[in-house]
């Protein structure tokens, strides 16, 4: 397997990490739901132990391509989680509807 390789499959670990705690988030954002704190604790949970699994996979198959996989993988993440806090500043921050607030 190529580095080139372990870039993708590290970014694809990072974007299917990111899917539990991005879909409780999406809820709340565009629906308004509500949603415990039960569950958002065990997204975060399921997240961490979906790439802490996937890292420790790459670690013991290709440990020379550890580096590379985790960078990928933290960067796509992050990179993620960025877009969504763009979003939920530039909704916080629009402006009120005319019937708001009264």
């Amino acid at each position: 397997m190529g580095q080139m390789h372990v870039m993708v499959l590290g970014a694809v670990m990072g974007l299917l990490g990111f899917l539990p705690s991005g879909i409780l988030f999406e809820l709340v954002l565009t629906r308004g739901k509500r949603v415990g704190v039960g569950a958002g604790l065990a997204s975060v949970l399921v997240s961490f132990a979906f790439m802490s699994v996937a890292a420790l996979a790459v670690r013991l198959l290709k440990h020379e391509l550890t580096l590379v996989f985790g960078g990928a993988m933290a960067c796509t993440f992050l990179a993620a989680w960025a877009v969504e806090a763009w979003r939920a500043w530039r909704d916080a921050n629009a402006p009120a509807s005319p019937g708001e607030g009264k």
